[in-house]
């Protein structure tokens, strides 16, 4: 609280000076400088409240700010070592065959795993009309009975959920071991290829200033992997020298 009243006092000087701005100047300013005191103006002392009331109560409000210059951003914790807390937004990515992606139309900012599957599956029929899916692989994030029930409905033949431990329910559609272990390692292959995606195409951290351009940034992450993969399977086979 110590701190949190020193930041305020500082803090307060500048809130009060931007707030008494005169608007005929602010709209005078480069735009970059007039959208950060605009910032200021419409969150700044808010957040400081917030944060107090959180330094006082223990719990966090639910309109808290995450982020100034964006709205659409959810905080996750999906359990991983070393990351916590993760705060962005969540996009569903599909792979098909040749390793190439098809993304999901963002309809939340989080994009809650189970909750998605359905329009996943959607978007697939949508792409690819006719072609049938023979088999599902995810991890245990998508697991729910209503989801497999889902894909026997679709007439998956092969259902690659993975699922708790816990679960006692009989599969719809037992496989081998060996089965499963193979749909099991063709999940566990996405891996490197969502590495090369945060990468190479950007989709870790978004360089952009709005949410409808971090949202588009995502597509254009997947719609760039692709035309990779594209050029790299019309490309002749490298023949290996003999020496």
């Amino acid at each position: 609280m110590a701190l949190l009243d020193v930041v305020s006092t500082e803090a307060n000087s500048v809130i009060k000076i931007c707030e008494n701005m005169d608007e005929h100047l602010i709209e005078s300013l480069p735009w970059n400088i007039k959208r950060t005191i605009n910032q200021i103006r419409e969150i700044a002392s808010q957040y400081l409240k917030d944060v107090k009331t959180f330094l006082t109560s223990g719990s966090i409000v639910s309109t808290k700010r995450i982020s100034f210059h964006l709205k659409e951003v959810a905080c996750f914790s999906k359990g991983k070592l070393g990351k916590k807390y993760q705060f962005g937004r969540g996009i569903q990515i599909g792979r098909i065959k040749e390793n190439f992606f098809f993304v999901e139309k963002c309809t939340s900012v989080q994009m809650d795993d189970k909750k998605s599957l359905l329009s996943i599956i959607q978007t697939h029929k949508s792409i690819f009309e006719k072609e049938k899916i023979n088999s599902v692989g995810t991890d245990k994030g998508y697991y729910s009975k209503k989801n497999e029930n889902l894909l026997v409905s679709e007439g998956v033949n092969e259902i690659g959920i993975q699922r708790p431990h816990n679960i006692k329910k009989a599969h719809p559609k037992p496989m081998t071991k060996e089965r499963e272990e193979e749909l099991v390692n063709r999940r566990s292959g996405i891996e490197p290829l969502i590495g090369h995606l945060k990468q190479g195409g950007q989709l870790g951290r978004s360089r952009m200033k709005s949410d409808k351009t971090i949202e588009a940034s995502a597509y254009t992450s997947v719609l760039g992997f692709n035309m990779r993969q594209l050029i790299r399977h019309q490309k002749p086979p490298v023949k290996k020298k003999i020496a």
